[in-house]
């Protein structure tokens, strides 16, 4: 019993050492710089290759270099190494593996993982289940199952605390430019001018819509009013 209660502050201070590491990994990463991050991991994994948190950052450092199958990889093996004192919890590298498998075009292996984070983030996470919706709502799209990926969207807006709101706008007016729902696609496009954001974007989906509708002087005024922009 005295070797172990030894023994539990050496461990603390250790795992306090790892989790600022990759707390400083996280950081760099961030702020694009790559090399100094990459340092802090092959570090990390010298001295523990099962490293979770090490593991899922190598997994993210490689999804922007475009090296999808290596990250998938390092993913997976996060996931298998995963721990319970791990810096990050177990949803952030279920929607890891999503946004790669949906890279690589694996849209319903990529649902499937988008739906295991949903079900281990923390309920008080609202911004981290609004993320993982939006990107489970895009594969839904790819795969044109359309009333799902309403679904989604709709729930992303019920947990965003408007950070989010443009990119689930602009997904709402994609999507219904797709189903040819052309006077919903209007009132997307016309909640991205209200708040501001993606102006270009918003012209774009009014164009395809009053071409929809058959609007053609319309459709004109908003390819000159998105032209304007860039």
């Amino acid at each position: 019993v005295a070797i172990v209660v030894a023994t539990m502050p050496v461990v603390a201070q250790k795992t306090k050492r790892t989790n600022e590491a990759i707390g400083r990994a996280s950081g760099l990463m961030k702020d694009a710089r790559y090399e100094e991050s990459g340092k802090i991991i092959d570090s990390l994994l010298a001295i523990n290759p099962n490293n979770s948190d090490a593991l899922y950052l190598r997994s993210n450092a490689l999804i922007e270099a475009e090296s999808y199958e290596e990250a998938l990889d390092y993913c997976n093996r996060a996931i298998e190494h995963h721990a319970r004192k791990s810096y990050y919890d177990d949803s952030w590298l279920y929607y890891c593996r999503g946004n790669i498998e949906a890279l690589l075009g694996r849209y319903d292996d990529a649902i499937a993982d988008f739906s295991q984070a949903l079900e281990l983030t923390p309920k008080n996470d609202n911004a981290h289940r609004t993320r993982i919706l939006i990107c489970r709502s895009g594969c839904y799209y790819y795969i044109e199952d359309y009333a799902n990926t309403e679904a989604d969207l709709m729930s992303a807006l019920i947990y965003d605390d408007g950070t989010m709101l443009g990119d689930i706008s602009a997904s709402l007016g994609d999507l219904y430019l797709g189903m040819g729902q052309y006077t919903k696609a209007l009132l997307a496009a016309d909640g991205l001018l209200e708040i501001g954001k993606y102006p270009a974007y918003a012209h774009y989906i009014k164009v395809y819509a009053h071409l929809g509708l058959e609007e053609y002087n319309s459709a004109i005024d908003n390819a000159i009013a998105m032209a304007l922009y860039d």
